[in-house]
């Protein structure tokens, strides 16, 4: 029992020519995608992950960092680099875009894993506030401008000819879904596999698309034992619990999950099924309209700010300036957050109670 990294010691030295692509592939490949390719490298139209990792090493600390979410990032783009699976595959394209005005952050990669295998990879959600609303935001829109750049990066990907693979963590498998459920026939049909890490579902009506059904069998939504994120909305495939190092929110780290073989370690159940049930509840006690209406005011507190990114959060002039700005709400606006609140509380306690 190990992890990624134990897996790229077994599979590192097979080709994706030699072998089918793996739960564990896509896992790793959807950890990959949150590493920002140096400048350098933007600017080419094709290079491979060795090119990367090696582009990577002539940066100074200072700016690998800024190209990266943890550490085991660049511990991950190293191991590879050095291995024969995986260090050749082809950067067909990269994306990486933030616009705070349409409340959008989308991020992918195409990758050609050998001559009859393409990868495409979207990146979850990343540091930044924009991000974070754009995932709120899925509360209670229809869809929202990342999923739309996600099916129009898969259409683009689609040029090169072969099977799909289709993957990504957090919201990252979300556009996965959303992507591979939306194409065209001609695309959907050379899909092999969509990989879900964690990710949210979608309303009952988008799941009930006869192009959703269509897809089913090829859909794998894994979450952790202790999932927040991956349980959120509906999924009409059956999701697998998964098992991780970590505990509570932090199994949502893709680095912590066990993985033995070609396989993430399947869990039973749920080890919070009564967090679960409440946020289910909670989200369904509100309608669209009051959804919107608690985001707006929620990251409305923020607004007044310099925050950008969910460290800035925590700053004492960021606390302050939302005080200031929560001083301006109307008393209505106020109310609206208080019942928001309360509504998440009777959630809470309810579901315990149905528990016992």
């Amino acid at each position: 029992m190990g992890d990624l990294f134990e897996y790229l010691k077994w599979r590192g030295d097979m080709r994706f020519e030699d072998s089918l692509f793996t739960e564990v592939d896509g896992l790793i490949l959807s950890a990959f995608s949150y590493i920002n390719p140096p400048p350098e490298l933007q600017k080419k139209k094709k290079y491979t992950i060795a090119d990367l990792n090696e582009a990577m090493n002539r940066l100074p600390l200072v700016e690998q960092k800024k190209s990266i979410r943890n550490d085991n990032d660049l511990k991950l783009l190293k191991v590879l680099a050095g291995s024969i699976r995986f260090g050749q595959i082809r950067i067909l394209a990269f994306t990486e875009r933030i616009d705070s005005e349409n409340e959008s952050q989308f991020a992918a990669y195409s990758l050609q894993l050998c001559k009859n295998k393409t990868a495409v990879v979207y990146r979850g959600t990343d540091h930044t506030l924009t991000g974070w609303k754009e995932d709120f935001n899925m509360s209670f829109l229809e869809k929202i401008p990342s999923q739309v750049q996600a099916l129009e990066w898969l259409q683009e990907t689609a040029a090169h000819k072969g099977s799909l693979y289709l993957c990504g963590h957090s919201k990252g498998g979300n556009l996965a879904v959303y992507a591979a459920t939306t194409c065209s026939r001609d695309i959907a049909s050379r899909i092999a596999d969509v990989y879900n890490y964690d990710g949210p579902g979608f309303s009952t009506a988008f799941v009930k698309q006869p192009s959703y059904q269509d897809m089913l069998p090829r859909l794998h939504t894994l979450v952790p034992e202790s999932s927040i994120v991956g349980i959120l909305f509906v999924h009409e495939e059956p999701y697998e619990f998964v098992q991780s190092k970590n505990m509570g929110i932090a199994q949502h780290e893709p680095y912590s999950w066990k993985v033995l073989g070609g396989s993430v370690i399947r869990s039973s159940n749920s080890t919070n099924p009564d967090m679960n049930f409440a946020l289910q509840n909670w989200l369904g006690s509100m309608t669209n309209t009051q959804r919107k209406e608690v985001v707006e005011r929620l990251f409305g507190l923020l607004q007044e700010s310099d925050a950008s990114n969910l460290e800035d959060i925590a700053k004492l002039k960021t606390v302050l300036a939302a005080g200031r700005q929560y001083n301006t709400y109307s008393e209505q606006e106020k109310a609206l957050l208080a019942d928001a609140i309360k509504a998440f509380r009777i959630a809470v306690t309810n579901s315990f109670k149905k528990k016992k």
